[in-house]
């Protein structure tokens, strides 16, 4: 079913699955719309119209977005997580991007 998408939004698709019998965790994973190569995903989600962004504006572009979430006990629990994204900035240099979103990552979850 087509439906329209504001300029401010990001696109992703993803999916999740339990593996608690198999290796006792949660996996969770995401991708930005575009990456999508399933034609039944693709026919499920459907058209998408995006209007273009203004000047100045880019979209970032998730290759993959994955996490892994592990209980350690009851009331703890153990999160992996593994990005591939480029933020469309190609005047910040890489080593401060993965800076910053080590240091955001940490504040995400503390």
């Amino acid at each position: 079913m087509p439906f329209p998408m504001s300029n401010r939004e990001c696109i992703m698709y993803g999916y999740g699955a339990n593996r608690m019998y198999s290796n006792g965790t949660i996996l969770v994973t995401a991708k930005s719309l575009r990456f999508v190569e399933d034609p039944i995903i693709k026919e499920r989600i459907g058209e998408i119209n995006i209007e273009k962004r203004g000047s100045g504006l880019v979209e970032t572009i998730i290759h993959y977005y994955g996490f892994e979430i592990s209980p350690v006990s009851s009331d703890e629990l153990s999160l992996r997580v593994v990005m591939l994204v480029d933020p469309q900035v190609p005047i910040i240099p890489d080593s401060l991007i993965n800076y910053a979103t080590k240091q955001m990552g940490q504040e995400m979850v503390s």
